[in-house]
């Protein structure tokens, strides 16, 4: 299993080619499946974001994303700051994850100024991103659902069989929807868990304290340790 960081797409993207029959992605198709086809929208679309995040270029990379998934680092970061009332186990792992990631790397005070995207953006230029997983990925085909459009991937050259990325049509650009990478990746994580016999809140500890080294106090329940 890899290691997640904060940058969701990037934890997800490195499970491509690794998954075992998650296709989250595939909703909405009724009836006899269209053929692909290439679309060189989307595949441009998807290089400029893979450019930003390899550059470092929170606010391109930012753009290129769909609203939902800057809504879910928006959601994610008020949990960070309170997650009072709520209860984790309803929760995707990776949501759970970024929490605690949160409150582990950034301050209350200035986790209280940013927003969503200021969070996305954040994770990108503070170098958090594994670029070698992300010039790994391409668009192998594509194929449209209205506004949606479908892609499926090669990893290092090879089709990941097992893997769709979601894009959809905002602001007349092909976004990445991240949200639905993150629902297949939770997924992922969930067997994982299961089979380890954690909670969601100590795998999401576990993974931490991989990721960094060290042992996270108790006190992150409460929210930002500084």
């Amino acid at each position: 299993m890899r290691v997640p960081v904060i940058i969701v797409a990037t934890c997800l993207l490195s499970m491509v080619g690794c998954s075992k029959g998650t296709n989250s992605s595939g909703q909405g198709q009724q009836g006899a499946t269209p053929a692909f086809r290439a679309d060189t929208t989307v595949e441009a679309d998807y290089k400029a974001l893979k450019n930003a995040l390899r550059d470092g270029d929170g606010e391109t990379a930012a753009s290129l994303v769909t609203a939902s998934t800057l809504q879910e680092y928006e959601i994610c970061r008020k949990l960070a700051l309170d997650s009072s009332g709520t209860d984790f186990a309803d929760l995707n792992q990776f949501t759970v994850l970024m929490v605690f990631q949160l409150r582990y790397l950034l301050e209350r005070s200035r986790l209280a100024e940013m927003t969503g995207r200021d969070i996305f953006i954040w994770g990108v230029t503070s170098g958090m991103v594994k670029k070698e997983t992300i010039e790994a990925i391409a668009i192998h085909k594509v194929q449209y659902d209205g506004s949606t459009a479908y892609a499926t991937l090669t990893q290092n050259g090879q089709v990941a069989t097992d893997a769709l990325f979601t894009f959809r049509n905002e602001d007349s650009r092909w976004k990445l929807d991240m949200m639905e990478i993150a629902r297949m990746g939770g997924k992922q994580l969930d067997s994982v868990r299961e089979q380890a016999r954690k909670t969601k809140v100590e795998m999401a500890v576990y993974l931490l304290e991989r990721t960094y080294g060290a042992g996270i106090p108790p006190s992150i329940l409460d929210g930002p340790l500084k």
